[in-house]
């Protein structure tokens, strides 16, 4: 993971390019000590978590849950951001895939920019699986008209 201070704003880059970002244990922990820097530092006011490699995030890491399972951080969930209370704005800034548990993140921020290559999924229960990070919760209840949502 990738970190930049900005004027004010934290900007939070997922850098697992090669499993297009996807959460593993060590990203969560890392993601969730950015989100307490964010919140802790006076001079930050908002920040921004994207993705590097042309994709925001592919969810959990599989090959890692059998050993690790959900990379959820104390009782702040998932990547330590879909259970935590935040005080300052989180914008997500999506480009590919922001599926599974990637979705679950931008569905706990604040504000949403999306790519015209954006695309966004909820897959969980053709594994067998249920979108518990938030996804099955706060996607039915956000307003089909201020998402960036892509219907074909």
């Amino acid at each position: 993971m990738l970190t930049d201070r900005r004027d004010g704003v934290l900007v939070i880059t997922l850098n697992r390019t090669r499993v297009r970002n996807a959460i593993n244990q060590a990203l969560a922990d890392a993601v969730d000590t950015a989100l307490t820097a964010l919140e802790d530092d006076p001079h930050l006011e908002v920040g921004v978590l994207t993705g590097s490699g042309g994709h925001f995030c592919s969810g959990m890491d599989l090959k890692a849950f059998p050993g690790e399972k959900v990379p959820r951080v104390a009782d702040r969930g998932l990547a330590g951001l879909t259970r935590a209370r935040r005080s300052k704005p989180l914008i997500a800034a999506v480009e590919g895939a922001a599926v599974a548990g990637g979705f679950e993140l931008v569905l706990a921020c604040d504000l949403v920019t999306a790519a015209d290559t954006a695309f966004f999924a909820l897959p969980e229960v053709a594994r067998g699986l249920i979108a518990s990070e938030g996804g099955a919760i706060r996607l039915p209840a956000a307003s089909l008209t201020t998402w960036p949502w892509k219907c074909s």
